[in-house]
């Protein structure tokens, strides 16, 4: 696997590089990495499968999506996701 530093958002990633993104950079719960695995990355999957949306389009999507409604992980700690 390869650490956060190598992932290419730009090319698709697979679910552990997806995850590993959010949760190296973000205080999660398990409630919140399963959302993760279980909605989030299925929805950037479909981004780029069924509507033809590049990579790097598809992530940022979903990590504004993911933000705009766990909006308690901003309230927590203010953190930031790049």
């Amino acid at each position: 696997m390869r650490t956060i530093e190598q992932i290419d958002i730009t090319q698709p990633i697979d679910k552990e590089e997806f995850c590993m993104i959010f949760e190296s950079q973000l205080p999660l719960n398990e409630v919140e990495k399963k959302k993760l695995r279980e909605e989030y990355f299925p929805l950037y999957a479909t981004f780029i499968t069924q509507g033809g949306v590049p990579a790097a389009v598809s992530f940022e999507a979903t990590k504004n999506v993911f933000l705009s409604q766990e909006t308690q992980i901003k309230e927590r700690n203010g953190h930031k996701i790049s």
